[in-house]
């Protein structure tokens, strides 16, 4: 997480945004600083691996900041293709994930392990051969 300046609403942003030996955000998630707690953060990956992670496990940056790690990307989990903040409130909707061939399915969010900052995740999605996870929404 990164402090940003008043910006009138207390917007911070989350996301992966690396070092400036490996230039890659894969999104910039709002997370409001007076409800950190409590708030979780689900990440999907291509692969259809996904997890929920507790916003406390996010430190905040100053100016300058390189970036915290989500994910263990890997082969076998694919990079990541979705990420969305999350409230305690929340845990009763569902996740629509969906592949690039057409494949969807509609998951609980409760049902989404919750894992730590820097692991791989657990199995949301197996997509088909030559398929692989385009995105996931929160209904």
């Amino acid at each position: 997480m990164i402090e940003i300046s008043n910006i009138g609403l207390g917007l911070a942003f989350l996301g992966g945004l690396a070092s400036f030996l490996s230039p890659c955000v894969f999104s910039l998630v709002p997370a409001y600083i007076g409800y950190l707690s409590g708030n979780q953060l689900i990440v999907i990956t291509e692969n259809g691996f996904g997890k929920r992670t507790d916003l406390k496990q996010y430190k905040i940056q100053k100016r300058g900041g390189t970036g915290i790690k989500t994910a263990k990307v890997t082969a076998k989990t694919g990079k990541v293709v979705g990420a969305h903040v999350i409230s305690m409130d929340a845990l009763d909707e569902d996740m629509l994930v969906t592949s690039a061939k057409g494949q969807i399915i509609r998951i609980p969010l409760k049902s989404i392990s919750v894992l730590g900052r820097a692991t791989q995740g657990v199995r949301i999605m197996r997509p088909g051969s030559g398929d692989k996870v385009s995105a996931a929404a929160i209904l």
